[in-house]
Order: C-alpha cells, then sequence, then structure tokens
C-alpha cells in the first residue's frame, strides 16, 4: 500500500520495498487527469532500474486520450537571461550530470555583464559538487560587488547542504559578510539538521539568528522541531503574532536553490494541518481533527510548493498514504490525489539516486538466480525482479503458484517466514495482476485460520486487485481476523481508499463495530447482501453506534427498517414526500431504512440536502395532477385509475426486475418503484454515465433539478436502473427514463435513451428487450427510443427511425394549466401536438 518501508530492514530490500510498492500508489488515484501526472512522476523510475513499461505506455496512452491532448499556444519564454541559466543550472544538478559542466560554463561566457554575477553563483554551485571546493571558491571572488559576493557564497553554502556536507557549509557561511545572507545560510544548515533528527544541534545554530526579518523562519523552523519530536505539540503556533510575519523579509529569487517554498505563513498553517492529521491516530472517534486539516488544507494547499511542503510535513506521519486519504475522505478528494501526486514524485526522486538489489537486478536482466530457497530474500526478490521484467508473461504461472505456495505456507505458520520475503511474493502477485494473481490471495484468505500476522499486508494485496472480494471477506471473517491479531479497521481503510467499500464506510464500521461487535456487523452485512444489494450504507452503521439501545439480532435491524417503509401502507407517492419532509425524524429512518441506489463513486448527500431536496420535490409543480389525463390514459391500458395515479407500473403487472446475463457477468433491469425507491428515484441519474441530470454537474441546480422531481411526481412518466452484479451485490451503471405518448389514436411509450457505462451492443439489445417485455405485459405495443448525445449506442434491427406525429404526456399541472415544456434527449413539448423525426419505433415484436 504505501512506499515507506520498515526501518528495520536491511537498506537492499528497502529500496525494493519502495520501488515494488510505489509503482502502485496510482491505483488509488481516480481522477484521469491526477492518474496521468502520477504515470509520469513514475516514467523515469522505469527506465533508471530496466522495468518493462508495456503496461505503463499503455495506460498512459489510454489516460491521454481520455484527458485529451488539444494543443495549446506556447507561450513566449520571457525569463531573463540570469533565469535561464539558473534553470540550464538546476537542470544539470538534478541529473548529476558532469560532462554538461562546460555546456554551463559555455553559457555563462554569454552571458551580459549585468547577469554575469548572478550566474557566477550557481556556476560555483556546479564546480562545488563536480570539482572541488576551491574551484567554487575561486568563481565566487571573481565577484566584485560585495553584496552580490555574498549571495553567491549563500547559494554555496545551499549546494553544500545539498551535498549533504554541513561542516564545509559552516565554514563557507562564516565566510559571507552580509549578516542577513550569513544568517540565511544559518537557517539553511538548521533545517538540514532538523531533516537529520538532530534538533539540539539545529537549535543551536538558531541561537545565533538575530535579525528581525528572519524570525518568523527561525521560529519556524523551533515549531518544525517539535512536530517532528516523538510528541508533537500545538502550543509553538503562538510563535507566529502577525507582526513577526509582517516583519518577514523576502530573500533574492536568484538565490534560491531548488523549488521555490511557500511563504511563511502558508507553512504554518500546513504544519497545523498536519498535526491534526496525526491527532486521529490517538483520538478515533474525534472527527472534528480531520475535518479541520482538511478545511485547512483546501485553503492554503493550492499552489504545487505548498502541496510538496505539506507532503513533506506528513512524511513524519507512520503511514503517509492513510493520511492523505484522510484528507481526502474528510475535505475534497480531488486535492487529495494531487497530494498523492506529489508524493509519488517526490518518491521517485529519491529513488533515482539508489541501487537496486542484485537479486531483483538479476531477475530484470534474466540471470541465473543466485539462490534456489523460496524462503529467502534473494530468491523472492529475483522473481520480483522477473515479474518486472520483459519475460512476466512467459514465466507468469509458475511466478504465481511460487507466490501462492509461500502465501499459504505463511499464512498456516507464520513463524517460519520473514516479513521481507512474504512482502516481496505480495508484491509480485500485485505487478502480475489478472484473476490467477487475485485468486491466489482470496482464496487462502477465504478457507485458511487467519491468526496470522500475515493476514494484514495479504488483505492490502488483494485490495489492490479487486476491493469488492477483500471486502467481502474481511467483513464475513472480521471477528476471527480481530481475535487473531489483524487490524480490521486498517484492512477497511485501504480497501476503501481502492474503492472497495462506499467512502465513509470504514469509519462508520469502527465506531459501529465498537458498540455491538464484529459477529453482528458480519451477520448484518451478509443480510443486506442478500436483501438489498450491495454493502451496508455507511449512513446505517453510524446510525447502529448512535442507538442508545441496540438491536437484538440483525435480522431485528432489518425488520424495524423494513418496517419503516411498511408504514406508509397505501399512500401515494406524492402524499409520502409531503409526510417525510413534514414528519419529524421520519427522514432519518428513511435514510437509513431505504438509502438511495446509487453509485458509490459519487459522494453522498447528507440530511440538510436531503431536506432541501425533498422540499423541492413538495413544491416544483404543486398544482397536483390532473385526474382527468390519468382517466383517459387508464382506459386505454384497462386498468384502475388509482393505480396508474400512483404510478406502481408493478401493479398493472410489469415485472419489477428481469435479470440478464451478458458475456459472462450478470445484470438486472430494476423498474423503480416511486414509493419504495423513493430516494433512489430522486436521484436516478446518479450513476457513471455523465449526464446533465447527474446530480454533481452544474446544471442541477439550475434546470435538471426540477425535471428530475418531475419525472418522479408525475405517473405518466417512469424510469429503469441497469444494474451490474460485482461479487455478490448489484451496483448501478446506468438509467433509462421515459413516458407515455399519444400517437395515431393510440398509446404508446417514448424513451429518452439508454445511459449506460457498458455500451456494448449485446447488452444493450438485452436492456431494450427488458423493457419491451415491460410493456408488452400492460398491453403497450408501440415503443419509440432516441439515440444521440450521451444515449448513443446500437438498436435492434426491429428499430427503424421514423417521423411519428405524437403528443407527448404529462399529467402534472402548474397553474391550473398542463405543463408544456421539459428538458431531455426527445424534446422540450409536452402536452402539444408535435412532429418528432429522430427516435427509433419498433412496430412489431420478431
Amino acid at each position: 500500500m504505501v512506499a515507506a518501508c520498515p526501518a528495520n530492514q536491511a537498506p537492499d530490500v528497502s529500496i525494493a520495498s519502495a520501488l515494488g510498492s510505489l509503482l502502485h500508489v496510482h491505483r488509488l488515484i481516480q481522477s484521469s487527469y491526477w492518474r496521468l501526472q502520477a504515470l509520469v512522476r513514475l516514467a523515469p523510475l522505469y527506465d533508471r532500474f530496466g522495468l518493462s513499461r508495456h503496461r505503463l505506455n499503455r495506460e498512459i496512452r489510454e489516460l491521454a486520450a481520455h484527458v485529451g491532448t488539444s494543443a495549446r499556444i506556447v507561450a513566449p519564454d520571457r525569463r531573463t537571461p540570469s533565469e535561464r541559466f539558473i534553470a540550464l543550472a538546476d537542470e544539470i544538478w538534478e541529473a548529476g550530470d558532469a560532462s554538461r559542466l562546460p555546456e554551463a560554463q559555455s553559457a555563462f561566457a554569454r552571458l551580459t555583464e549585468h547577469h554575469r554575477p548572478i550566474g557566477a553563483a550557481h556556476l560555483a554551485r556546479l564546480e562545488l559538487r563536480f570539482r572541488s571546493v576551491d574551484a567554487a571558491l575561486a568563481r565566487v571572488r571573481g565577484i566584485r560587488e560585495q553584496g552580490r559576493r555574498s549571495g553567491a557564497l549563500l547559494v554555496v553554502v545551499r549546494g553544500a547542504v545539498a551535498l549533504g556536507r554541513l561542516e564545509l557549509a559552516r565554514e563557507i557561511a562564516d565566510m559571507i559578510s552580509a549578516a542577513m545572507m550569513r544568517e540565511r545560510a544559518l537557517l539553511a544548515i538548521a533545517e538540514q539538521l532538523v531533516a537529520r533528527g538532530q534538533g539540539r544541534h539545529a537549535m543551536k545554530m538558531l541561537s545565533r539568528i538575530a535579525m528581525p526579518g528572519l524570525q518568523a523562519e527561525r521560529f519556524w523552523l523551533y515549531a518544525l522541531i517539535r512536530h517532528r519530536g516523538p510528541h508533537p505539540q500545538i502550543r509553538h503556533w503562538r510563535f507566529f503574532p502577525d507582526a513577526m510575519m509582517r516583519a518577514s523579509v523576502e530573500e533574492p529569487a536568484w538565490v534560491r536553490v531548488g523549488e521555490a517554498r511557500p511563504p511563511v505563513a502558508t507553512r504554518v498553517e500546513l504544519m497545523r494541518a498536519a498535526f491534526f492529521v496525526g491527532l486521529r491516530r490517538r483520538f478515533l472517534d474525534e472527527d472534528c481533527f480531520p475535518t479541520d486539516a482538511a478545511r485547512i488544507v483546501s485553503r492554503y494547499a493550492v499552489t504545487p510548493a505548498a502541496r510538496r511542503e505539506l507532503v513533506e510535513l506528513l512524511r513524519t506521519d507512520p503511514d503517509v498514504i492513510e493520511a492523505i486519504e484522510t484528507l481526502g475522505r474528510f475535505g475534497t478528494k480531488h486535492l487529495a490525489e494531487a497530494l498523492l501526486v506529489e508524493y509519488v514524485g517526490r518518491c521517485a526522486r529519491e529513488l533515482l539516486g539508489a541501487e537496486a538489489p542484485a537479486a531483483l537486478c538479476d531477475g530484470l536482466t534474466g540471470r541465473t538466480a543466485s539462490s534456489n530457497d523460496p524462503r529467502s530474500i534473494e530468491r523472492a526478490l529475483y522473481d520480483e525482479g522477473i515479474a518486472l521484467s520483459r519475460e512476466s508473461r512467459q514465466r507468469r504461472r509458475v511466478l504465481i503458484a511460487i507466490a501462492q505456495h509461500c502465501i499459504r505456507s505463511a499464512l498456516t505458520a507464520p513463524a517460519t517466514w520473514t516479513a521481507p520475503v512474504i512482502d516481496a511474493r505480495l508484491r509480485t502477485l500485485a505487478h502480475l495482476e489478472g484473476e490467477l494473481a487475485r485468486d491466489a490471495l482470496a482464496k487462502p484468505l477465504a478457507t485458511l485460520p487467519l491468526p496470522s500476522a500475515f493476514a494484514l499486508p495479504v488483505i492490502e494485496t488483494l485490495a489492490r486487485l479487486d476491493a469488492r472480494t477483500a471486502a467481502s471477506i474481511v467483513l464475513g471473517r472480521a471477528e476471527e481476523l480481530r481475535a487473531g491479531g489483524t487490524d480490521v479497521d486498517r484492512a477497511l481503510v485501504v480497501i476503501e481508499a481502492h474503492r472497495g467499500v462506499p467512502v465513509g464506510f470504514a469509519d462508520a464500521y469502527a465506531a459501529a463495530a465498537r458498540r455491538v461487535g464484529d459477529r453482528f456487523l458480519g451477520e448484518l452485512s451478509g443480510l443486506w447482501r442478500r436483501r438489498n444489494g450491495g454493502a451496508v450504507p455507511p449512513l446505517v452503521l453510524r446510525s447502529l453506534s448512535r442507538r442508545e439501545v441496540a438491536p437484538a439480532t440483525p435480522q431485528d435491524m432489518l425488520d424495524e427498517l423494513a418496517g419503516t417503509v411498511e408504514s406508509f401502507g397505501e399512500q401515494g407517492h406524492v402524499e409520502i414526500v409531503e409526510r417525510v419532509a413534514s414528519e419529524r425524524g421520519l427522514l432519518e429512518q428513511l435514510l437509513v431504512a431505504s438509502p438511495a441506489r446509487v453509485h458509490d463513486r459519487i459522494r453522498g448527500w447528507d440530511l440538510m440536502r436531503w431536506r432541501m431536496h425533498l422540499y423541492s420535490a413538495k413544491s416544483v409543480y404543486s398544482g397536483s395532477i390532473d385526474e382527468p389525463l390519468v382517466r383517459r390514459c387508464a382506459r386505454r391500458i384497462g386498468c384502475s385509475p388509482a393505480l396508474l395515479a400512483s404510478g406502481d407500473l408493478v401493479a398493472l403487472g410489469a415485472a419489477p426486475v428481469r435479470w440478464l446475463r451478458v458475456a459472462g457477468e450478470d445484470y438486472c433491469v430494476r423498474l423503480l418503484d416511486k414509493r419504495r425507491d423513493l430516494l433512489t428515484y430522486l436521484r436516478f441519474a446518479d450513476v457513471p454515465v455523465r449526464t446533465c441530470y447527474r446530480s454533481d454537474l452544474s446544471m442541477w441546480k439550475s434546470e435538471t433539478q426540477a425535471h428530475t422531481v418531475a419525472a418522479w411526481k408525475d405517473p405518466l412518466t417512469f424510469c429503469f436502473h441497469i444494474e451490474r452484479r460485482v461479487a455478490d451485490a448489484y451496483v448501478p451503471i446506468g438509467f433509462s427514463f421515459g413516458g407515455f405518448v399519444d400517437l395515431e389514436g393510440g398509446l404508446g411509450v417514448a424513451l429518452n435513451g439508454l445511459y449506460m457505462k457498458n455500451n456494448g451492443a449485446e447488452l444493450r439489445f438485452g436492456v431494450i428487450d427488458a423493457i419491451e417485455r415491460t410493456f408488452d405485459r400492460i398491453g403497450i405495443a408501440r415503443i419509440g427510443i432516441t439515440a444521440r448525445y450521451q444515449s448513443r449506442g446500437p438498436l435492434p434491427t426491429r428499430y427503424v427511425r421514423t417521423s411519428v406525429a405524437l403528443t407527448r404526456l404529462r399529467a402534472l399541472e402548474r397553474d391550473g394549466r398542463l405543463l408544456s415544456d421539459s428538458f431531455d434527449d426527445v424534446q422540450r413539448d409536452y402536452n402539444e401536438p408535435t412532429t418528432v423525426s429522430h427516435l427509433y419505433w419498433r412496430r412489431r415484436r420478431e
């Protein structure tokens, strides 16, 4: 999961662990843009260690095509000659390429007299690294102006600090004549001492800082020492009064070395956020700490420099990835992904200068293994090298079989195995991926007894490959895992990060487990999946953890929840919303008893947003339903007007669910009920495919929220959910909604389209056939459908595009008049005769 390595591993093993784990961090990133940025930062590692780039290049191509590569106008280079020379010096320094030093000297010779002192400072830095100290100091002594010479010595000091030569840096700092530049050099040395964990030496160095304009930087380092200590404190925020911040003096841009840093005030706030994230480990029940941290980060970590600073502060956390994911769970997921990109880039730059273990290199290059003992770290790293090489496809099955044998043995007899060996075997399976690698982890976890120290790393690796399978195993065996010493809460955090359970599930489960125990929650999860499909919503778990009296059994709890929906009795769907919006506590019960079935990647709604939405559902087109129009349609169908007025097509003979199997996967087409599926119906478009009806897009508040409510409120409009089976649950992947139309004296149906994530012909034909059978049961023969915009896709050959005169029917009144306008992919007119030419119509069943 993480690229951080245990401190007790040998250095070469730690490098292999960091490299292998870092290659998979990008899987936590959902956004195509940020994931592409992470892969680009990982690309130099593949070239540095000779890893196979087949999968990396394929992912980069796919993500680039998804993000888009529109042409951009290249802005002219407005940098000064000295700024261009500094950029060249930084590039040579980062590459560590001594052969390019003559190139820098040639560029320096072309500088004018005005820019030459700045160029000399950074050329001296390069000569310090690639030639000698004397050459660097001789270059600085050639600068005539005393102020520029002091700045150049500061640049050389920072170069010596970057090389880790602190004694040399101290000697050069004492040569600086300007007090401000000399004390800035001391600050650079003190910060490096803090990074090394030598806080006492750093404090002695800071005691020499006397310039008023540097006191903010000085106390910042004092705070950093306390933050990185064994017991972080929060009292040091008092060291930063506004007057100190205002007195801070900015240094000249040309004396900076490396990447720019945010102002001290921003760094202070980011440190406070990192401190709050650390408090999350000590106070698990207090959500205020990560919430405050996320609020601070969303305000201050808006630039790449600020995000890099925050990542450095978070790296003191035992698990950096979990700290970043905590910010994502309680704040902005987009910002957390940007932090992950910075973390990947930082770790990748550090690994570029490291040497891979010899055994890993032997596997990468195809040389003979130095050991054949599967329990040895040399053999484990050798096999991992093969999994990362170009030979991985040919030897895939053998590598998976060996890793599976080792993992099964480690789970049953953990004392005979070492953690580095098992970590290497798990990374090998993560590199190889696929169904075989997943089964090699899932089967032992599902069948073997698990009082093992290796259960948690096996679960984390399975979460990378198949998070939903990992969630099913952990929830089913949570009590056994916890009794064996496995951190179940940590396992669920990892699974949630890989999107195996809904957002917020891990924290809600931890609180509920402390209230009712793992066995209760395991039985509840199984019953919930069989009854409702999917994982138990976090809202249900949070409600359970707050109850004063816990239910006796999970079945009692489900029966109690089911009673909430059954209490509606024979009330119509409009009366139900009025009751839920006005009756105290009923909305909370309904959110727990029958939560909205939406895609788990779309953020859930809080109680306040649901109240506002239900108020809209109660008030939009509040002139009620036109009963004469409903009666006319009921006579044509041959049913009771009361049944049609409630929008209950199931009572008219339609099947509520139809099951499909396409390409080896199970799907269902679910006819949403306006009463029992109330909350789902009011968010029916919240599925993976992007349409203007989705609640997280820009048109929702301005237009489509009202049209969604109208589609639910109108008894002549209906909606289908298309769901795919994932593990033992069904998740929504698409929808189709439409209504009745009057055409050529008869009654027909016009569908707005078929909006699905999987747009293959076989699945579309199966879904359309299921919808047809629904209306055949109630005697509707004429069916039309659109296939444009987001619903574009293949249709069965029995559907022919025909121009038809029709009247779209909607039995909603506004100000005493029938509704006449709407917004969808068919047309904008309702209850008005019109001619439509872009619909495809089925005239008869083949």
